[in-house]
């Protein structure tokens, strides 16, 4: 009774944190069952995380995924190792296929049976930029002594992204947003202005040059009149 109690506590500060998490999500109620989702245009981003910790609450792990790098990013390899993707009715917590586009988010939940450890996956997506940047997300939940999820990121150039993560709950949610870096971003628009300025050059050397043919035209006329004149004078 008491680790049932602890349990539901536990449900209700996840619900408490979703609502102010980094990403904000209007409200409308959907049941699924004993727990009330909101539907919403993604409800996965509120209930996958929930519906993870009620499978397993000890051995679940939701990742939401902030796409803001300017470029869509593809789905390229979803893999689990002793774990499954957390599904409810109508909600499938598992990676999209679709691209997710800039400035959207979505969530992939995984869990495991209660009894086994060694639980780990990954995911990796492929950027649409001009190089097709690759971005892999690790994670392993290795001992039942640990009260902490191992998360990495690999792949990502560094000098084009920047990745931040934000953990919560012993890490059984990690938000990750992937950003432009602000090297890449100057670098463009210094990319942008040499661009420009070679542009204005050119044109000043072009109305340069087509001003001096004129001048020289109008020149030669004139001295073809003179002469013209003089001959005539004789």
């Amino acid at each position: 009774m008491i680790l049932k109690s602890h349990i539901l506590i536990n449900i209700i500060i996840i619900l408490v944190f979703l609502l102010t998490f980094t990403y904000s999500i209007p409200v409308i109620e959907q049941d699924i069952g004993r727990f009330y989702c909101r539907n919403e245009t993604n409800p996965n981003l509120r209930c996958c995380p929930v519906l993870a910790l009620r499978k397993n609450f000890q051995n679940s792990i939701s990742i939401i995924l902030i796409n803001k790098s300017g470029y869509n990013m593809n789905l390229a390899v979803a893999s689990l190792e002793n774990g499954y993707w957390v599904n409810s009715f109508n909600i499938k917590c598992e990676p999209q296929t679709d691209p997710l586009k800039n400035d959207q988010s979505e969530v992939f939940s995984s869990a495991t049976s209660t009894s086994y450890y060694n639980f780990r996956g990954f995911t990796t997506f492929i950027i649409d930029d001009d190089i097709s940047s690759t971005f892999t997300i690790f994670w392993n939940r290795s001992s039942p002594t640990i009260q902490y999820n191992d998360y990495s990121f690999d792949f990502l150039p560094e000098k084009k992204y920047k990745v931040e993560a934000q953990r919560c709950f012993k890490d059984s949610i990690l938000q990750v947003t992937v950003y432009v870096a602000t090297d890449a971003t100057k670098a463009s628009i210094i990319s942008f202005t040499s661009i420009l300025i070679f542009i204005a050059i050119l044109q000043f050397i072009i109305l340069c040059f087509f001003r001096f043919s004129f001048k020289e035209g109008a020149s030669k006329k004139s001295l073809a009149t003179k002469l013209q004149q003089t001959y005539n004078f004789f």
